[in-house]
């Protein structure tokens, strides 16, 4: 009987471990209240040296953005190309661009896009370099490449953001 009772409290320990969105979350912060502060894909290697990207979900939808760290200001905006591996190029809308300066004195240009689920997948999903293509303000394109691999787990990404705010 004490072993049955020991199992059986072992399985509910791991149950709740493994339903509990607060436990077991990866991507999804919360304050102290329990509500919800954001769910965010980041990748924080950069490319390697000069370029972040991240990914979160907002009032209007998914949100991909880029940011470089730079010497002078790139003045990104418009919408961006991108390519991953032999498919087609695709189009991201432009939502903004936010400029700042870091603690360290150096300037950083971040554009954000709004991105498809289905988009967000497939960059799951790709292999080898995916290719944007910025454009500048002066009729310029920045070409940025990055690894398909920073952007595996954007699946469980996906289905963790929409647990955690019942999307």
């Amino acid at each position: 009987m004490r072993k049955n009772l020991k199992s059986l409290l072992t399985l509910l320990l791991l149950a709740l471990f493994l339903w509990t969105p607060p436990l077991s979350a990866k991507y999804c912060k919360k304050d102290s209240e329990g509500k919800v502060k954001s769910c965010r894909f980041s990748d924080n290697t950069g490319r390697p040296h000069d370029a972040t990207i991240s990914i979160s979900y907002t009032q209007q939808g998914w949100s991909l953005m880029i940011a470089f760290y730079i010497e002078d200001w790139l003045m990104l905006e418009g919408d961006a190309k991108i390519k991953m591996g032999d498919s087609e190029i695709q189009t991201i809308p432009y939502v903004t661009t936010r400029k700042d300066i870091t603690s360290t004195e150096e300037l950083i240009e971040a554009v954000v896009y709004r991105p498809t689920e289905e988009l967000l997948r497939e960059l799951d999903e790709s292999s080898g370099m995916i290719k944007f293509w910025l454009p500048s303000s002066d009729g310029e394109e920045l070409e940025v490449k990055f690894r398909a691999m920073r952007f595996k787990n954007l699946d469980k990404f996906i289905a963790e953001t929409k647990e955690t705010l019942g999307l």
